[in-house]
C-alpha cells in the first residue's frame, strides 16, 4: 500500500510520476558540479544504464563515478533547511529541449526576506570561484537543497538479492501505486534500485540497505495482497452488477422493442430451464429480458439488439396472443379430431394447432387459439372459415 502523499519526499518544484532507481548523472569527471536527473534501468557489471524524462537524451550507459543516488529532502528537512550568505547549495534548473531537469552546485549571494519567505540570490559555483559575480539566479527556498554528500555509485553499493512476491498481485505490481510504494521503500532503506520482475522483485543496494527493504517490504506488501484480492472481489461484484443493470437497461445496443404478454404464455417463451429463450438469444443475437410481475395484468418483455430485424424476428418467435372462438358441439368434436391430427394440406396455421388447447362451457364448446404474432390473422381466418362452413352445414 503507497504511503500517504505528505510522507513521500520531494525535490524542489519536480512534480513527477513516481519513477524506480532516481540518479543523478555527470557528463565527465569536468563537470561535476552539475548532476542530471535520470534513472536506472539496468545495472551492469561496472556500468549502470540510464534513462531520462520525456527522452530529452537517448539511454545510455554510464560508469559507476558518473553517477549518485538522488538526494532527497522530506517535508521536514526542508522546513529545517536555513541556507545563509556563503553557504554551498545546489539549485535546480528545469528541463529543456535539449537537456534533462539538473542540479547545479552555486553559492547563495544574497539573502532576502519579504513578509514571511525569503528570497536568495544564488551564483553557480564556478563563477563565483573565478569572481565572476555575473547575474544572480533569485529564487525561494524549494528551488535549492544542501550541497548533495552522496557518494558515486560502486560495487559494493550494487549488491543485489530477490525478493518473492505473494500471488495474486501479479496485475498491480506495475500500476502506479506499486511503483509509488516501491519507490517510497528505496528511499527509506537507502535502495539504489528495487526492479520489479515477474513475480518478484529484485533488490539492488548495500547488505543493510537490502535488509531493511526486506522488512519493510514485509508489511507492506502482504497487506497490498489483502487489499487486492478485496478489490478483485469487489470488481467482480460490480462487473456482476452492471451486466444484470445492461440487460434491464439494454445498454450496448442500439434498438430495443417492448411487448406485452399474457403472464400464461411465459414458461413456454422461457422453455425447460430458459433453453428456449437462450436458443432465441443465440439465434439472433439479442438480450430477452423478461420484467418481473407487476400490479397489471400482462408480463413486459424488452428485447434489445443492433439490428431491427433480428429484433423483429425475435418478437415474431416470442410474442404470443390468445382469443377465444365459441362453437357447436358437432362442430367442437370436429375440430378435436382436426387438432389431434392436422391435414397435411392445411399447412403452417393447421400446424399450429398442435400448440392450442380446447374445451367446453355450457352446452358449446371454444377453441382457445394461442399464435404466434405473424401468424395470428392467418390462423384466425382459416379457424373462423372452417367453423362457420361447419355452422352452415349443421343447420341444413
Amino acid at each position: 500500500m503507497a504511503p500517504p502523499a505528505a510522507e513521500l519526499p520531494t525535490t524542489g518544484l519536480q512534480v513527477m510520476s513516481p519513477v524506480l532507481g532516481n540518479v543523478e548523472v555527470r557528463k565527465d569527471e569536468a563537470s561535476s558540479h552539475v548532476w542530471y536527473s535520470g534513472h536506472l534501468t539496468e545495472v551492469k557489471e561496472g556500468t549502470v544504464k540510464v534513462a531520462f524524462e520525456g527522452e530529452v537524451w537517448k539511454e545510455a550507459e554510464y560508469p559507476l563515478s558518473h553517477v549518485r543516488k538522488t538526494s532527497k529532502l522530506t517535508p521536514h528537512g526542508l522546513d529545517m533547511f536555513e541556507p545563509r550568505v556563503g553557504d554551498e547549495v545546489e539549485l535546480s534548473v528545469p528541463a529543456t529541449e535539449h537537456a534533462p531537469s539538473s542540479w547545479r552546485a552555486s553559492i547563495i549571494q544574497k539573502v532576502e526576506h519579504v513578509s514571511s519567505e525569503s528570497l536568495y540570490f544564488v551564483v553557480p559555483s564556478s563563477a563565483a570561484a573565478s569572481g565572476d559575480r555575473g547575474h544572480p539566479a533569485i529564487v525561494e527556498k524549494d528551488m535549492i537543497r544542501p550541497k548533495s554528500t552522496n557518494d558515486c555509485l560502486s560495487r559494493e553499493s550494487l549488491g543485489h538479492d530477490i525478493y518473492k512476491l505473494p500471488a495474486g498481485l501479479e496485475s498491480w505490481r506495475l500500476t502506479t501505486d506499486a511503483v509509488a510504494c516501491f519507490s517510497h521503500i528505496e528511499d527509506q532503506s537507502g535502495l539504489v534500485l528495487i526492479q520489479v520482475l515477474t513475480n518478484s522483485l529484485k533488490l539492488f543496494g548495500e547488505a543493510k540497505a537490502i535488509r531493511r527493504a526486506k522488512m519493510l517490504l514485509g508489511i507492506h506488501v502482504p497487506k497490498q495482497a489483502q487489499i487486492q484480492k478485496f478489490q478483485e472481489t469487489r470488481e467482480k461484484r460490480l462487473s456482476a452488477l452492471e451486466k444484470k443493470r445492461n440487460r434491464i437497461e439494454g445498454v450496448g445496443y442500439k434498438h430495443s422493442v417492448e411487448i406485452k404478454v399474457d403472464p400464461s404464455f411465459i414458461p413456454r417463451i422461457i422453455g425447460k430451464g430458459g433453453e428456449s429463450v437462450r436458443a432465441l438469444q443465440d439465434k439472433y443475437g439479442v438480450a430477452i429480458w423478461i420484467m418481473p410481475e407487476d400490479d397489471t395484468d400482462e408480463r413486459t418483455i424488452r428485447i434489445f439488439g443492433n439490428s431491427h430485424e433480428n429484433i423483429e424476428k425475435t418478437r415474431v418467435e416470442v410474442e404470443f396472443i390468445e382469443d377465444c372462438i365459441p362453437v357447436e358441439t358437432d362442430a367442437y368434436r370436429w375440430i378435436l379430431a382436426a387438432v389431434a391430427k392436422p391435414s397435411r394440406a392445411s399447412g403452417t396455421a393447421l400446424d399450429l394447432f398442435t400448440q392450442l388447447w380446447t374445451g367446453k362451457a355450457g352446452c358449446c364448446g371454444y377453441v382457445a387459439l394461442g399464435a404466434r404474432y405473424r401468424m395470428q390473422l392467418q390462423c384466425l381466418r382459416l379457424i373462423s372459415c372452417t367453423i362457420l362452413c361447419l355452422r352452415k352445414w349443421m343447420r341444413k
